[in-house]
């Protein structure tokens, strides 16, 4: 149950983060063409891309923790 809970919690967090720095960081209008009528197409494809970065990160150290868990136990 604990680890769900932290997976969870990991996942929205590494989510929240590349959001925020995918707005921060990068010049979407460099990549886009960026017009009032596909505004909304491109704030969904930010949100696309942070989801999907943010999943595979956190997974990443999810995965990492796992690992240093089980090399932990089979040192013991």
């Amino acid at each position: 149950m604990n680890i769900q809970i932290l997976a969870v919690c990991s996942h929205l967090l590494f989510i929240y983060e590349v959001h925020r720095l995918l707005g921060n960081v990068v010049a979407w209008d460099k990549f886009l063409r960026i017009t009032p009528e596909n505004t909304r197409q491109a704030q969904l494809l930010h949100l696309i891309f942070s989801i999907s970065l943010g999943f595979l990160v956190s997974t990443f150290f999810l995965s990492l923790i796992q690992f240093s868990q089980t090399l932990r136990s089979l040192v013991e």
